[in-house]
């Protein structure tokens, strides 16, 4: 008899088992437990959500990145992660909130969710470009600086006359 590629250490058989009232396999059948739900709640649910998702990152953010003295590159690569997180589960929430629409005859009632998720994505996809976009693209960093910048980048620089 050939040896299983995958044999589970003695020590885990006990906590893998639990419950199964058997000790032979790991793999059992399983009904996944649910809350029923229709997809109208489901989506007032996951809207709620995601507005605390958003408050609790703006306090995040300002805590760790634009109140930070000390900003590090996991402090930004961390900001990243969630502003994409939070513009792509908003862009999922809005498609699905208009296919409802479209099943349901129901436009109007999400029209004012859907617009708001829009206008937030925007202030994200703004607050993306000015923390992680190129210098050039930033509209509140003065002409002036951005010359200087792209100056220094090619090594255009004058002696200072001290």
């Amino acid at each position: 008899m050939s040896k299983p590629a995958f044999e589970v250490p003695p020590v885990l058989a006990p906590r893998l088992n639990r419950g199964s009232g058997s000790s032979q396999g790991l793999v059992e059948a399983h009904e996944e437990w649910i809350q029923d739900e229709d997809l109208g709640t489901s989506l007032k649910r996951r809207f709620g959500e995601w507005l605390k998702d958003l408050s609790e990152s703006e306090v995040l953010f300002k805590k760790h990145v634009y109140d930070n003295e000390d900003l590090k590159a996991s402090d930004m690569r961390q900001h990243r992660i969630r502003i994409c997180t939070l513009i792509a589960e908003g862009e999922k929430l809005a498609l699905d909130l208009l296919i409802l629409a479209n099943e349901t005859n129901s436009e109007s009632l999400v029209k004012t969710f859907v617009e708001s998720i829009d206008e937030t994505i925007k202030k994200l996809l703004n607050e993306f470009v000015a923390w992680h976009g190129k210098l050039d693209d930033q509209p509140d960093i003065p002409e002036s600086f951005k010359k200087a910048a792209q100056e220094s980048e090619s090594g255009k620089l004058e002696d200072l006359d001290i």
